[in-house]
């Protein structure tokens, strides 16, 4: 009988029980540059946004800067894991892998409202990059909650 800990979590486990993976490496790289060219895409964006004078254009610019910020990041991971090569037929759930889209759009929202502006404290810096994480964090793992397939996943806290 598997404690509730045991569901989410590898608590002693065998090696022995892990499954074989690889990785597609032409997926790896298309991720890799999908990340470079939304950065980029955000960072000129960002720049914009710090040197627009009207306030309704400024908000327009983060906004479209999130877009394609948080769709590449959400993209490069999605690709990861669809490069990701299991042993075992793996499928999404749609709506939650959708879904898991918010918080990567949240966290780019978040990072681009602090790059644009104009002088930006050590504290801001922080909590935003706590923010940042967080979203980045909670997409992962709710992408990784879509993913549908007969071994069960379980993380290692350590």
């Amino acid at each position: 009988c598997m404690s509730i800990l045991e569901l989410f979590f590898i608590m002693g486990a065998d090696p022995g029980v892990l499954i074989l993976s690889s990785y597609d490496p032409v997926l790896v790289l298309l991720s890799l540059a999908i990340s470079v060219f939304a950065a980029g895409m955000a960072l000129q964006l960002a720049g914009e946004a710090r040197n627009s004078t009207q306030p309704i254009a400024r908000q327009v610019t983060i906004l479209t800067g999130s877009l394609a910020l948080g769709g590449g990041i959400w993209a490069m991971h999605f690709l990861g894991m669809l490069a990701f090569e299991l042993c075992a037929a793996v499928r999404f759930d749609l709506g939650i892998t959708l879904l898991s889209m918010l918080p990567s759009l949240g966290a780019s929202w978040v990072a681009l409202s602090l790059l644009a502006r104009p002088n930006l404290s050590l504290v801001q810096l922080c909590v935003g990059g706590v923010l940042v994480g967080a979203g980045i964090g909670a997409m992962h793992y709710s992408g990784m909650a879509a993913m549908e397939m007969a071994p069960l996943l379980r993380y290692d806290p350590w």
